[in-house]
């Protein structure tokens, strides 16, 4: 899975937000409200790979110290 074909259903939906988190499928924040993607909650190494596609080394480095990282 690439982070792109997960921001192109958020878009596509409207979605404000995509939510990634490990254990979870990953959701969109649609009229305040989260949603779940129709697709299986993603593994840690999922996860990980998703975040390094979007954040530069700075951020990952970041994400790695404290646990959690605001892309916004």
């Amino acid at each position: 899975m690439h982070i792109n074909e997960l921001l192109k259903q958020a878009v596509v939906q409207g979605a404000s937000d995509l939510h990634i988190s490990s254990g979870a499928a990953p959701a969109i924040r649609l009229n305040g409200r989260l949603h779940s993607l129709d697709l299986p909650p993603l593994l840690p190494e999922e996860t990980m790979t998703l975040a390094k596609q979007i954040m530069g080394d700075e951020k990952f480095h970041a994400l790695s110290g404290m646990g959690e990282v605001d892309l916004s």
